[in-house]
């Protein structure tokens, strides 16, 4: 796949997800595309909501590689949790530098996963999420044998857990 055929996808995948209500709320959702080898990301610019992504904006550049050595070389013995984040975000931008748009905050966990990513927050998932004992019951649902990371804070915290994971 060629670049703009990457994009293509990227915009495809994007306004496929940010024009269904029960999947998106509010600026809620991200999604990433990566090239062939696996080298390059291309990923929802901070800033922006899928519906925005189009051919001439909307998304970001960035070297994947880069964001994953960033992810698991941070050290964060007697770093607060906002100076690791600051650290991790510098270096998540610095991946995209080429770029006048930031990357999503979300972009380390992106990084993390092969492929196509889009990264929702459907109404009917959140609302087994938002129950006790949540989790258990949404496998009764429907059988859902993926992996699953709680919550955790946008940015580094997220992305460590996924990629622990």
């Amino acid at each position: 796949m060629n670049r703009q055929q990457i994009i293509n996808q990227l915009i495809k995948a994007a306004l496929f997800a940010g024009s269904d209500v029960a999947l998106v709320q509010g600026g809620g959702g991200n999604v990433s595309v990566k090239s062939e080898d696996g080298k390059m990301m291309y990923i929802k610019a901070s800033g922006y909501s899928l519906s925005e992504i189009n051919e001439n904006g909307g998304f970001v550049e960035t070297d994947r590689f880069a964001a994953i050595a960033a992810l698991r070389s941070i050290n964060t013995l007697g770093k607060s949790r906002s100076q690791v984040q600051d650290e991790f975000s510098n270096v998540i931008i610095k991946t995209a530098a080429a770029n006048k748009l930031k990357p999503s905050i979300e972009a380390g966990f992106h990084a993390i996963l092969p492929g196509v990513v889009i990264h929702t927050h459907p109404v009917y998932i959140n609302a087994f999420l938002c129950m006790k004992q949540g989790t258990d019951e949404l496998t009764t649902v429907k059988d859902c044998n993926y992996p699953y990371v709680g919550y955790y804070p946008p940015g580094y915290e997220l992305a460590a857990m996924v990629d622990k994971e």
